[in-house]
């Protein structure tokens, strides 16, 4: 089943959600690793394939939201108004994390002239080199990872909730 209905996932979904978890999750590890490295060979190495995994992250965040609007969600009409509200709430805060999260980054690093590159074809954000601006970003993505992981957290936190003491089945529905 391709397709969302009104009980379960479809399987593109699904995709989404799970290709952009592993990577999300394995970017924040990463970049919170990566800063505390001394410097080396693997910790460059290690922020050249950050930089491309938050531009693949950006680049799935377009055609996830497309997705979204196109296909019908499954209904959360057996949770309380206070859990669905919540529930959505946070899924709008984490693809808003998802785009900013992945912009800051690139904007940082292209601002600072480290311009990430893929097969040796470098992907600026069209920005000139600008320290201020460079320095911004940072902030911003600083900000953002912490942000991101704490939605991402209780997002986890809540499915887990839904599933063992709820017994409500919503994060079957997700499962591949």
């Amino acid at each position: 089943m391709l397709h969302n209905t009104t009980t379960q996932y479809g399987s593109i979904t699904k995709n989404f959600h799970w290709i952009m978890s592993i990577t999300i999750i394995s970017l924040i590890a990463a970049g919170f690793i990566m800063v505390n490295m001394d410097k080396s060979t693997l910790k460059y190495s290690l922020y050249d394939t950050h930089k491309i995994g938050g531009l693949f992250v950006l680049a799935l965040i377009g055609p996830r939201l497309v997705w979204r609007f196109y296909t019908t969600t499954p209904n959360l009409n057996f949770v309380p108004k206070w859990e669905k509200f919540s529930a959505r709430m946070g899924q709008w805060l984490l693809y808003l994390m998802m785009f900013i999260m992945p912009l800051s980054g690139w904007v940082m690093s292209t601002a600072a002239g480290y311009i990430p590159s893929l097969f040796g074809q470098e992907i600026a954000f069209p920005i000139e080199k600008n320290e201020h601006i460079a320095n911004l970003a940072k902030q911003i993505h600083e900000i953002s990872a912490w942000v991101l992981t704490t939605l991402l957290i209780l997002h986890i936190i809540a499915a887990i909730k839904s599933h063992w003491i709820d017994k409500n089945h919503i994060l079957k529905r997700m499962l591949p």
